[in-house]
């Protein structure tokens, strides 16, 4: 049982893609792709026991041809703004036929709409996030009002037990695409917070490292190398620490080209930098 719950999750990453490939933001994109494609997918077969209007099957089925088109454009190419936009226009087009073909308010096409606004609102950054906002809440607001005004537009359900059926079997399918998606978000975050606190411990393991090197190098210098050094740190020119230990400057060059030596630099700036970065 482990190992096929193993295979199915290297399957799964596979196609959304790995921590090393994208960022987070890229593989939830590609996680909301495959999951609306297996939604759209689900509808074919739905379509038929409900005997919806054969168009209806047939935009879903040009939906999910779109949209393995998009999730190659997003994973393969690693195409991410591009891929996003195109997804969400196909989306909201699709969307909004099925809701007029598909019994409008009172159909199956709104609990949709709430996987839509569930993966906008959780799992989406900034400019983005406002941008599908704004387009969401006016989408909505023309499909109401469209409904209101041309209820002649909507195609009905031949009964109100095929009505309720296809909205109750909608609502659970969308409750299993949100948990879904929040599970695999969840997975994507807590992956890239390991990954994260592994990258600051070996950041810290190579500072240590550092650290260690640059004592074994500051202890090769003699005690009047030391106190030159310091005063390079502070900045001081050749002129000014020779006035300040009361050398000529010639010896304070000599000095500092020790230290450079024994300390495996070129230049003031590169120790400077070399004793900040410490």
């Amino acid at each position: 049982m482990k190992n096929v719950k193993k295979t199915i999750l290297n399957k799964f990453k596979l196609l959304i893609g790995s921590n090393e490939e994208f960022k987070i933001e890229h593989q939830i994109l590609n996680t909301f792709i495959l999951i609306v494609t297996a939604a759209y997918l689900y509808t074919l077969p739905h379509n038929f026991f409900f005997d919806l209007p054969l168009v209806i099957t047939l935009i879903n089925f040009i939906s999910v041809l779109i949209f393995c088109f998009i999730l190659y454009l997003s994973r393969i190419k690693k195409w991410y703004s591009g891929a996003a936009i195109l997804f969400f226009i196909t989306l909201y087009i699709t969307l909004s036929v099925n809701w007029f073909l598909n019994g409008g308010l009172s159909g199956s096409v709104p609990c949709f709409y709430f996987v839509l606004i569930a993966y906008i609102v959780f799992l989406t950054q900034k400019t983005l996030r406002i941008i599908l906002i704004v387009i969401f809440f006016i989408n909505i607001t023309l499909l109401f009002k469209l409904e209101y005004h041309l209820p002649a537009l909507v195609v009905l359900y031949e009964n109100k037990q095929k009505q309720f059926i296809d909205v109750y079997v909608s609502s659970i399918v969308a409750i299993i695409l949100i948990s879904l998606l929040v599970y695999v978000a969840k997975k994507l975050y807590n992956q890239e917070k390991i990954n994260t606190i592994k990258l600051i411990e070996q950041y810290r393991y190579n500072g240590e490292s550092l650290k260690n090197i640059f004592k074994q190098k500051y202890n090769l210098l003699s005690i009047r190398e030391r106190d030159v050094f310091q005063l390079i740190i502070e900045g001081k020119t050749n002129k000014e620490i020779a006035n300040q230990l009361n050398i000529c400057e010639k010896t304070v060059k000599c000095h500092v080209n020790k230290i450079y030596k024994k300390m495996e630099v070129i230049s003031k700036k590169e120790l400077i930098n070399y004793n900040s970065d410490i």
